[in-house]
């Protein structure tokens, strides 16, 4: 009988011997078919990855050459045209800042309703332009042909400037709701500035008025936020139709990439 018992416990020595045998390599083969999925997960992921930065770039690709060719319609629709060192004209309508700066200038009625045109077609050439590239700009624009203005929309104003015509600057501390009021066809809500671009002749000459070269100046500044944007040089000093017609250039060309 103990012979038996030995002959047992050496059997079943070797059945436990087999089994944990058994279960280490079905533990190895469990964690290699693991580490295959993992690494088939891992190739999976960077072929998604792959295949996303190349649509990316597809579509950049795509959007850069649809705002190409906006830009080249809008420069056949709004053509700029060198006259002179300080004199450019744009859709045939010259546009002589010196001479709407100078207060010494003796400019007629209808010299400034043609400038004020032209300051009506740059500020539309802006605007589109800010869209077409998706740029928003500093300082909004007022559209409305030869009656075109900026708008400057301060967080909080205090005081009212002492002397200026034609600078709005309107408030409202009698209630809490926002007031609004129409002057030369454009809404203005509390707390907004506007600066218009155009000039009428009995305002030309008045030494306070500075609204209007406000004006101008927020625009220039607005056309140099598009070629910041676009990483374009540019001349300070130079024609804000010069800038412009820079700007056209280097994104057409792809100079700005």
């Amino acid at each position: 009988l103990k012979q038996q018992i030995d002959i047992l416990e050496v059997i079943l020595e070797k059945q436990l011997e087999e089994v944990q045998q058994l279960l280490l390599c079905t533990s190895a083969r469990e964690h290699e078919e693991e580490e295959e999925e993992c690494i088939l997960t891992q190739v999976q992921l960077d072929a998604l990855l792959e295949k996303e930065t190349f649509a990316l770039k597809v579509a950049d690709i795509t959007l850069e050459t649809r705002q190409v060719k906006l830009l080249r319609q809008l420069r056949d629709i709004y053509p700029i045209e060198k006259l002179s060192d300080t004199s450019y004209a744009i859709r045939g309508l010259e546009l002589s800042l010196t001479e709407l700066q100078n207060p010494q200038q003796q400019l007629t009625e209808d010299a400034l309703v043609l400038h004020s045109s032209a300051l009506g077609f740059v500020v539309h050439l802006v605007t589109m332009t800010s869209k077409y590239l998706n740029i928003p700009l500093r300082y909004r624009l007022l559209c409305n042909c030869s009656r075109s203005a900026v708008v400057e929309e301060p967080p909080c104003v205090e005081q009212q400037p002492q002397s200026n015509s034609n600078v709005l600057l309107l408030t409202d501390n009698t209630n809490n709701t926002n007031s609004s009021i129409i002057c030369d066809g454009f809404t203005i809500t509390s707390n907004t500035i506007i600066y218009p671009l155009f000039r009428e002749k009995k305002r030309y000459y008045s030494e306070h008025d500075n609204s209007f070269h406000r004006g101008l100046f927020f625009l220039e500044r607005n056309i140099e936020c598009l070629l910041d944007k676009r990483c374009i040089a540019f001349s300070p000093k130079s024609h804000m139709l010069a800038k412009l017609d820079r700007l056209f250039e280097q994104t057409i060309r792809g100079g700005s990439i």
